[in-house]
């Protein structure tokens, strides 16, 4: 059976599946679970196979096309900046129309209502703490890893905001990127419109999870990194506090760096904080390795994410150790489950807004 609606990726699929293999080392999946298919050009070339119907496209020959965490790393080596990611979600949903996504993602999908209504919840207790206004311009979208897994610290960052912005409605509505991620196609278009809706009349929207940046469709996005960053002087630095928690080590989220071009921003911040630049790790940047936690990878290839995880928390032990600072929800959790000490942008920024 063809794949037929992947045809218009046709391009991306054949400049991957004619090239020689150029950015295998890059890619952290391929790197933890040593198979040729699980390459960005395996990947891709099995996907193209599916397409032009060489192959049958179900979980058994398609798996592959969840092997990925959406970190961009491929596209840096791609002398055509081929676009592997969105290629390869579009491939999910179209896998998934015919056979079945993995078990952990069917999952996922399962619990997404009563996620989505716990996420609801506590958007609505934290607005009506901070009395927030409803008919607001602006919006804040957090993100559902922060509401669900850490509820706290959402507020505490909403706080923080309020004093540095003023008014704005928090947004309930997932972003949409789980239903990407886990190739629901339907899923994804309803959220989709209820996301719009939700965003009606507003004129600037705010995101922290850049995930969340990445996948929200809004006009006048901005991330909370940026806005921080553009507000250093209401940030009170403490050295002390961040002293007694040990060195600090910035890991860049994939989808705030290489998605959204992000790298000097958190480091204003983090050295405004801390009264010096913070340790990095060996690659940074426009190089930073993957945490193993995007694009749903934890819940189709939870061995690999695991081990990206852990080469990333070895990394930081050999560095000297400390506490790992990270943006990303995802990446928190991935990174605490291989047993580092990771604290959220968000905490220390709570922490040192200036009290108006």
């Amino acid at each position: 059976m063809k794949l037929p609606v992947l045809s218009e990726t046709t391009r991306a699929l054949e400049t991957c599946g004619y090239c020689p293999k150029l950015c295998r080392a890059q890619c952290p999946v391929s790197n933890a679970e040593p198979r040729d298919s699980l390459t960005p050009w395996g990947k891709m070339t099995l996907a193209w196979l599916a397409e032009r119907g060489d192959v049958p496209s179900d979980l058994g020959h398609a798996d592959v096309v969840w092997g990925c965490s959406g970190c961009f790393a491929c596209r840096n080596a791609c002398e055509h900046d081929n676009p592997v990611v969105p290629t390869l979600l579009a491939a999910r949903q179209h896998v998934r129309d015919r056979a079945a996504a993995p078990a952990g993602v069917e999952r996922l999908l399962a619990r997404h209502a009563k996620r989505s209504k716990w996420v609801t919840e506590r958007v609505a207790r934290a607005s009506r703490r901070l009395a927030l206004s409803e008919r607001a311009e602006r919006a804040l979208l957090i993100g559902c890893g922060y509401w669900l897994y850490e509820p706290e610290l959402a507020f505490k960052l909403s706080a923080a905001l309020q004093k540095l912005v003023g008014d704005f409605k928090l947004v309930a509505e997932c972003c949409g990127a789980v239903h990407a991620g886990a190739g629901d196609t339907l899923g994804l278009a309803v959220q989709r419109q209820r996301t719009q809706l939700a965003l009606a009349g507003v004129s600037e929207l705010l995101v922290y999870d850049p995930g969340c940046a990445m996948a929200v469709a809004h006009d006048a996005v901005r991330t909370v990194v940026e806005v921080v960053a553009d507000s250093l002087g209401e940030l009170s630095p403490m050295p002390a506090r961040l002293a007694a928690i040990g060195p600090l080590r910035y890991h860049d989220p994939c989808q705030l760096g290489r998605g959204l071009g992000i790298y000097d921003a958190p480091r204003r911040v983090l050295e405004r904080l801390a009264g010096h630049p913070v340790a990095e790790f060996r690659h940074r940047r426009r190089e930073a390795r993957c945490s193993g936690a995007g694009a749903l990878l934890p819940q189709s290839f939870a061995e690999a994410a695991n081990g990206i995880a852990r080469q990333r928390v070895a990394e930081h032990d050999e560095l000297g150790g400390g506490t790992i600072v990270t943006a990303c929800s995802q990446s928190l959790r991935q990174l605490r489950r291989a047993g580092a000490d990771v604290v959220d942008f968000a905490a220390l920024v709570a922490e040192g807004v200036t009290p108006k």
